[in-house]
Order: structure tokens, then sequence, then C-alpha cells
């Protein structure tokens, strides 16, 4: 009996994350001994810049799925602000142009956490609602046609670098998962939102807005939408209503097999950070090893049903101790 109370009491101890590092740290060893051009320098700046973005909107799906939610809107609103930015940044307004892109994704978060918070919508309905409109929205603002030329000014964001080899959107992701995880594990704005996912009702008795968090965290995740839609824009200098297709997924793909539970109530920055590097580690690897995007797709799929599975039964023997 001391034996097994001693057991539990040092898993309580270790983070969650820690086995989201230890698989990340096979798929490196498999993925490193399989091609050798995979632990260049260049292939790791790659790895990191490509998952800059969907990482970005992971943080703050990470909140989103921590209070019982969704956002399946977010590529969508990555697509439709990232087509306004470039047209700003089309006619030489790099500042304008970055502005539009974080208040656009601002807008379209607080109008899908406001309508939740009122009218009890599901927020799978909501947010599927919003993903419809802001991709015509994306489509309409230019009749479907890309926006390219953009500024010189406004490319650094997403093309430059520091010290020769760190790319810019890499430190804007480090910053943000630095920021984030303040919020979320520091602040009492970070308590009411575990309180939310845990058990609603209890979280009201206690004193908690429930309204008010819940717009706030659909709100974060608009805002690092936001911010993702200026980068990528930047990065591939061009504006086009198609892009973000799928990004929401890749970042709901990085939380939950970073530890975030779909059910609520779980979940943490670091775990989400580990999980993204999961993806974009096992996307470029298979395509390194000339693994076609279709399989990919299929194995991004049985990824995040085995972790959704892999929650469930965590879920299940939590609660029978």
């Amino acid at each position: 009996m001391e034996k097994s109370r001693l057991k539990q009491s040092i898993f309580k101890k270790v983070p969650g994350w820690c086995g989201t590092l230890l698989i990340l740290v096979l798929i490196l060893l498999v993925l490193g001994i399989a091609n050798e051009g995979f632990f260049t320098v260049k292939n790791v700046m790659n790895i990191l810049r490509q998952v800059s973005v969907t990482g970005v909107i992971g943080l703050g799906m990470t909140l989103v799925i921590v209070t019982g939610g969704i956002d399946l809107s977010a590529g969508s609103v990555l697509a439709f602000a990232g087509m306004l930015v470039a047209m700003l940044a089309q006619n030489g307004h790099p500042v304008e142009a970055v502005l539009a892109g974080v208040l656009v994704g601002v807008g379209c978060g607080f109008i899908n956490g406001t309508v939740i918070s009122i009218t009890g919508i599901p927020p799978f309905i909501m947010t599927l609602g919003m993903q419809l409109c802001a991709r015509g929205a994306a489509n309409l603002v230019t009749g479907g046609y890309p926006v390219s030329g953009l500024c010189d000014s406004f490319k650094i964001i997403g093309g430059g670098s520091v010290l020769g080899f760190l790319p810019i959107p890499v430190i804007i992701y480090a910053v943000l998962a630095v920021i984030s995880f303040f919020i979320l594990q520091k602040t009492a704005f970070g308590k009411r939102v575990y309180a939310l996912g845990c058990n609603e009702n209890a979280a009201h008795l206690c004193g908690v807005n429930v309204k008010k968090v819940r717009t706030l965290v659909y709100t974060y995740v608009g805002l690092m939408t936001g911010i993702a839609a200026v980068v990528i824009t930047s990065r591939v200098n061009a504006g086009n209503a198609s892009v973000g297709l799928n990004f929401e997924f890749d970042a709901i793909t990085g939380a939950v097999v970073g530890g975030t539970s779909l059910s609520g109530g779980t979940g943490s920055i670091v775990g989400t950070v580990l999980g993204c590097l999961i993806v974009g580690c096992l996307d470029n690897g298979l395509t390194l090893l000339g693994v076609s995007a279709y399989y990919q797709q299929i194995f991004k799929g049985l990824l995040i049903v085995v972790s959704v599975i892999v929650d469930t039964y965590r879920n299940k023997a939590s609660q029978r101790a």
C-alpha cells in the first residue's frame, strides 16, 4: 500500500508534458537516423519557421480547449485577416497592415466568444459558422484574386532573421509562448480558465464570471490567429484566400498531442509547444523521406484520434483513482 502511494505521489510531481517530450525525442532520433539531412541547421530552422504559424494559433487554442471549447474558424480567420494585411502592405502601409491583421483576428474571436457566451450555442457550431463566413469574406474582399508585391519593410516580419540564422517568426513564437504560459499558469485568469474547464457550475458558484472568461479565451485565440496571419502573409509575400486550410486542425492536434484534454480542465502551454513540434517534425521528416502528402494527412488524422483515445482512458483512470 505504501509503495503504491509513493508511486502515485511521484507521478503527480512529474509534469504531464514529460511524456510528450519523450515522444518528441524518440521521433527526432528515428527521423535523424532515417535521413542524414534532418538535423542540419537549415532544416531545423525550416521546421521551427513552419511550426511558428500553427504553433502561435495553438497557444490560443490551448486556452479554448482547456475551457472545454473548440475553435474551428482559425484557419479561415487567418485567411481573411491575411488578405486585408496584404492589401495594406501592398500599398506601402506596413504598420497599418499589422494592426489590421491583429484587429480582424481579435474581432472574429470576440464575436465567437460573445455569441457562445450569450446564447449558449455549442462552440463547434458557432466557430463552424464563423469558418464559412470568414472564408467567404477572404474571397470577397479581392474577388478571389491573390494579392502580391508587398512592401519590403513588411517582408522582414516573416522572412527576416537575427544573427543570420534565427528566423524572426520563431522569436515571435517563443515570446508569445512565454506570455501564454504566464497567463495560463501564473495569473488568476488562468486559474479561472482551468476552473471553467473542470466544472462550469462549480466555477460559477465560486464567483467566476463564466461568460467573461469564455469570451476572453476566444478573443485570445483570435489575437493569436491575427498575429499568425501577419507572420505567414509576410513570409510568403502575398495574400491568398485559400491559405490557412486545416491550420486549426494542426493547432488542435498539437494541443491534444501535448496533453490538452478535449474534455476540458487539463492542458499546458509547454505541452502544446512540444505537441506542435511533434507535428512539425513529422511533416518535415516524412516529406524528406518522400512520403506522399496524402499519407501524411491520413497519419495526422490517426494521430489525433489515438491522442483522444489515450486522453479518454486517462480520464477514466483518474476518475477511478
